[in-house]
């Protein structure tokens, strides 16, 4: 059994999911400039549509004001929506996705698009610098526009749709990333993403305190 198996049997079993449903994933924190009212509204439609999907939410609940409350309250109460909050080991989680979804309004390097593919899942990314440039557009994932739901929708919906596109663009993620990310440099590329997100939260703390 693969790393990866053996992780996604750990967090389908810890989170009670089965083997038949579809596990969309995102990482990151909540957020209005990440995407997630967009996410969440595209998830109610997708949830319409098939019965057996789960969306895997992975990362710190933090910006709660910027979501649409009946968004919020619907990522709350919504049986199908698994939130994890903040969790080590990030990538037994992205073991357990079948699609990855950064629907993000702005991103520094798209760290989280590389992780997915290097654990064979395929992307969807908003068209931004950063994550457009960690994958290969229609080869180990789509491309959408930002603030669009239909775009989410219909990514989704081709991929749930298209089992071998899917293994595809599992396989070529994994060989993009295998080749084209040395880990030295990913490691720079990762601190240097940090450190310009930690820039983005110094200069709000300043902004706030003027």
């Amino acid at each position: 059994i693969s790393k990866k198996e053996e992780f996604a049997i750990e967090i389908k079993k810890q989170y009670n999911i089965s083997e038949n449903q579809i596990v969309l994933g995102f990482v990151g924190r909540l957020g209005r400039e990440k995407g997630c009212n967009e996410l969440f509204r595209a998830f109610q439609i997708l949830s319409q549509q098939h019965k057996n999907l789960k969306l895997l939410f992975v990362g710190p609940i933090e910006k709660e004001d910027t979501i649409e409350p009946n968004l919020l309250k619907y990522m709350n109460e919504c049986e199908d929506i698994i939130v994890t909050n903040r969790v080590s080991h990030v990538e037994k989680y992205m073991a357990a996705m079948d699609i990855f979804i950064l629907p993000s309004y702005r991103e520094g390097f798209g760290s989280s698009v590389i992780e997915a593919q290097a654990m064979g899942v395929p992307v969807i990314v908003t068209d931004i610098p950063g994550p457009t440039d960690g994958m290969i557009k229609n080869k180990t994932g789509l491309v959408i526009p930002v603030k669009n739901v239909d775009s989410i929708v219909n990514s989704v919906n081709e991929l749930i749709n298209d089992k071998d596109k899917r293994l595809e663009f599992s396989k070529n993620g994994y060989e993009f990333v295998k080749s084209h990310f040395d880990y030295e440099v990913f490691k720079i590329k990762l601190i240097e993403n940090r450190l310009n997100l930690l820039g983005d939260i110094d200069e709000s703390t300043n902004n706030r305190g003027k």
